[in-house]
């Protein structure tokens, strides 16, 4: 149900955004005709006038930028939406996705004025297999199980960081946040070997848990660093 209902939903929202984008272009550009003919005949407003004429135009560049601000989170929402209702496993591209996961996560204002990322992702690596609704929820979790760490307090630092070693696709992710603890990490190692879900209850880093098992379940090779840092090694295809 959900595959058929959100292109229909998406459509729905595109198809008053190009137009209310289109007229708000068209009138800027008539506003500016209008000012050039009204300059080249010497045509002088009054006082009074020229304030409003000036602050109309400012009005109307200023609901441009918001129209535009608003589409590209629009297109944000709806490659998420996309990606999420593909149920199929092919190869895709994982830099792409990250850079995707990313920018959704920044509308979400912690995420976006608290921590400042970095993306190491270099191009031309191979891609990898899987379903890329599967993949793009397990990052989704990393993503905000380091935001989690990094508190409501100050700034941080996120590193997401894409290589290859071999025949291995590499996915690094290093926050500034707390660390896992001894005892969190000995946990988690021991659900990931075991390969049993783990209880929310007993596990506040239970997202992380599952999005690691995820991946496991597609030949991965998960090590957690000194609990800042986690690194996953996919097969390459």
């Amino acid at each position: 149900m959900l595959y058929a209902f959100v292109p229909g939903l998406l459509h729905n929202f595109a198809n008053p955004l190009n137009g209310i984008m289109g007229r708000a272009k068209i009138l800027e550009r008539r506003l500016e005709n209008l000012q050039a003919a009204m300059e080249k005949n010497a045509v002088q407003m009054p006082g009074t006038l020229a304030e409003d004429w000036l602050k109309i135009h400012s009005d109307v560049r200023l609901l441009n930028t918001e129209s535009e601000r608003f589409a590209d989170v629009f297109q944000d929402v709806a490659s998420r939406f996309g990606i999420l209702t593909h149920k199929k496993e092919d190869r895709f591209d994982l830099p792409s996705l990250v850079r995707r996961e990313v920018r959704f996560a920044d509308h979400y204002l912690d995420f976006k004025h608290r921590v400042r990322k970095v993306l190491n992702l270099s191009d031309g690596v191979p891609p990898v297999r899987g379903v890329q609704a599967h993949f793009a929820m397990a990052l989704w979790a990393l993503l905000r199980h380091a935001t989690v760490r990094m508190g409501s307090q100050g700034d941080h630092e996120l590193n997401v960081t894409i290589g290859k070693e071999n025949d291995r696709v590499l996915l690094g992710i290093r926050h500034t946040g707390t660390p896992l603890t001894d005892e969190e990490r000995e946990d988690m190692e021991g659900v990931l070997d075991e390969g049993r879900q783990p209880r929310i209850q007993d596990r506040p880093h239970c997202a992380l848990c599952l999005s690691l098992l995820l991946w496991k379940h597609y030949g991965a090779a998960v090590s957690v660093e000194q609990g800042q840092e986690i690194w996953i090694s996919f097969p390459a295809c």
